[in-house]
């Protein structure tokens, strides 16, 4: 295949099938300035893993989507300031947390949304489950009512197309932000419907204590941000987990026989197919990234997806292998942007996974196949109908 110059990332071909061009970019181009984006991408596995931890590629720049969204928080800080507002919810993403969530929260919220789910019928995987299962258990974390969460979901579309690529509209997406923002504001200042012990609750008593460096603009952004964070990432990872399974049949007769194979099955799609495709830094100062110099303040596109089906980690990368022994997936990320809730989100697909093969049968793609998965950040199919029938 031949890069005609420059690719260009908001292409309708390349948001369905950007791995044919990712491969040319690793073998011939693997710091590649794209002009129609304005920014230099980086596809290489060693060179996305060193991106992702250097101190030089900054998350900080006044001119990103999600900081002209949410301003000040933590996904678009660095150093003592990203550590401070990391302190205040890494407590809830540790081992012993995780376990307790995994009974309090996880198992109920999957078992209730595979109860709603028909006995014997066709539903839309995406929106009754993998939007479901995920908003139900960061909504419940965080201290939202359980029934705000399909509202929020809605509310919160125009402000994720606006971080994604190509970028949504600006004015829905300020109107949603403010909508959103009076919601928390309201939410904050109701002791009694805020659950104490809460991540909102926790955030709430750290905005009043002065010693924790936040105000009102970087709570609420923190808060916003880790309702994205918490679900789309998530709703992507669900999507793509059954989509993988509805592709592969003979990995998905394998799942639905043994429980083990649910762990090995997850970690292969999430490699194979990660649900946020790259991310964003900026230099810091002039650096050189695989030999290519790049100046102060351009913006640095690490891809995660490329990385991920790098030949020079994976064998036979662009093949989706059941039971793969190789490590080194970049999904979650590295360095102290990695993911904090990286073990909570396996707990979530692994317990979703095991209660839908105790209930149902294999489900089957309606159709015959699933639709594609397109995208560019946030990477998925729209909607994927399937057909249920319970044991």
């Amino acid at each position: 295949m031949t890069v005609q110059h420059t690719v260009d990332f908001g292409r309708a071909g390349f948001l369905r099938d950007p791995w044919p061009v990712y491969a040319h970019l690793r073998a011939t181009e693997p710091v590649h300035f794209s002009e129609p984006s304005g920014c230099y991408v980086v596809t290489a596995h060693a060179d996305v893993r060193d991106g992702l931890a250097r101190a030089d590629l900054a998350a900080d720049f006044v001119l990103r989507a999600s900081r002209l969204m949410f301003g000040r928080n933590m996904l678009d800080t660095d150093g003592e300031a990203h550590r401070t507002l990391r302190r205040l919810v890494n407590p809830f993403f540790g081992a012993s947390a995780v376990a307790i969530h995994l009974r309090d929260v996880i198992r109920p919220v999957v078992g209730s949304v595979v109860d709603d789910l028909p006995d014997d019928g066709e539903v839309d995987f995406v929106s009754r489950v993998a939007v479901a299962v995920p908003y139900g258990v960061v909504c419940r974390l965080m201290g939202v009512p359980p029934d705000d969460a399909p509202w929020l979901y809605e509310q919160m579309r125009p402000i994720v197309r606006v971080l994604d690529y190509p970028k949504g509209e600006l004015e829905p997406a300020h109107k949603a932000k403010q909508v959103v923002e009076e919601y928390f504001r309201t939410l904050l200042a109701d002791r009694d419907r805020l659950p104490e012990g809460s991540i909102i609750d926790r955030l709430r008593h750290a905005g009043t204590t002065r010693s924790a460096g936040i105000g009102e603009p970087e709570l609420l952004g923190t808060i916003m941000l880790m309702l994205v964070a918490g679900t789309e990432t998530s709703v992507s990872a669900i999507s793509n987990i059954m989509h993988c399974l509805l592709s592969f049949p003979d990995v998905l007769a394998e799942v639905w026989r043994d429980q083990d194979a649910i762990a090995p099955a997850v970690q292969e799609s999430l490699r194979w197919e990660p649900p946020l495709h790259s991310v964003l830094r900026f230099a810091a100062k002039d650096l050189e990234i695989g030999g290519t110099r790049i100046g102060r303040r351009s913006p640095v596109l690490l891809s995660i997806a490329s990385a991920n089906r790098d030949e020079r980690v994976f064998t036979e990368p662009e093949r989706f292998r059941f039971g793969r022994t190789e490590r080194g997936a970049l999904t979650f990320g590295v360095g102290q942007h990695a993911c904090p809730g990286m073990f909570l989100a396996e707990r979530e697909f692994h317990t979703l996974l095991g209660v839908l093969r105790e209930r149902f049968a294999e489900p089957e793609a309606v159709g015959g196949s699933p639709p594609g998965v397109t995208g560019h950040i946030f990477r998925r199919a729209g909607h994927i109908p399937v057909r249920l029938r319970r044991r």
